[in-house]
């Protein structure tokens, strides 16, 4: 992404930023940085700033949503200044206009990516892409690093190092456990050029990339009419799932990788909201027609 030096500098040297104020920008820009990556986003508009909130920083205490407000704001304004972006800096305030909950998906909309991704001109590894991520949790980044010597096909298991180094151990279901050793036993082998641990490779030899995946993901839907479809609503998918068939919060929890439960809670809404829905369209009182005075 862009130069965190010049940023860091911008802040320095044109802001005033105290040094140790100038640190905390520049990781925070670092994150929000990643997330841009990680999400294929080019275009940096005040949208993107109130999805990385939703979605990313919804755990986060208020002194320090703040701040990374803050950090954002000197960022567009920095890159008004050296780029072709424009200035939207005086359209971010703290106070968003929703705390919206994450975007996952339904167990419908699941059937219909698995179902576009039979398509003829579907990505030849489209489908088990879409398979580990919903099924697994896995983020994309996790995704494009997994190891083959994680992945036990006899144990149904797959060990993760998410973020931190923090290890986890997720499980793969019956489905997904037959595309990934048709992979690995009969795919890769025939791929491979160079010797690599990597377990996802395309065709050409190389390894995914998380704006691969992107694609991947993005195409599925478009071909089914799904729109705004990104590998993190897989993820979020696969958690409000879970909590919806009566998985307990600590065990999502864990399959997530969360370090805090905060994290995970907010999974907890969705599936409240869930719940809700299915009350009031199946209880038997909703059928009951009202006495005429």
């Amino acid at each position: 992404m862009k130069n965190l030096e010049q940023f860091q500098h911008y802040c320095l040297y044109t802001l005033g930023i105290k040094p140790s104020s100038t640190s905390s920008y520049v990781s925070d820009i670092s994150r929000f940085n990643a997330f841009l990556e990680e999400e294929n986003i080019q275009a940096l508009n005040p949208d993107v700033v109130e999805r990385y909130f939703n979605e990313r920083c919804i755990d986060l205490r208020k002194a320090t949503k703040s701040r990374y407000v803050s950090a954002i704001r000197s960022y567009v304004q920095f890159l008004s200044y050296n780029t072709q972006q424009y200035d939207f800096s005086d359209q971010l305030k703290y106070e968003f206009s929703a705390k919206r909950l994450p975007k996952v998906i339904s167990m419908r909309e699941f059937a219909l990516l698995l179902e576009s991704s039979n398509q003829d001109n579907a990505h030849e590894d489209e489908r088990l892409i879409v398979m580990l991520l919903f099924t697994t949790g896995l983020r994309v980044s996790e995704l494009v690093d997994l190891n083959l010597n994680s992945i036990s096909l006899h144990e149904k298991t797959i060990k993760i190092i998410g973020k931190g180094d923090k290890e986890r151990i997720v499980i793969i279901h019956d489905d997904l456990l037959v595309l990934l050793n048709e992979f690995i036993t009969q795919i890769r082998p025939k791929r491979i050029k160079t010797k690599t641990s990597r377990c996802l490779i395309q065709s050409s030899g190389k390894p995914y990339t998380r704006q691969k995946i992107y694609t991947i993901i993005k195409n599925c839907a478009l071909r089914v009419g799904i729109m705004d479809m990104h590998p993190h609503r897989l993820r979020h998918g696969f958690a409000s799932t879970l909590l919806q068939e009566g998985a307990d919060l600590r065990s999502v929890q864990t399959l997530l990788g969360h370090s805090d439960i905060k994290t995970t809670q907010i999974y907890s809404h969705l599936s409240d909201k869930s719940l809700q829905e299915k009350y009031h369209a199946f209880h038997p009182g909703q059928h009951i027609k009202k006495e005429k005075k």
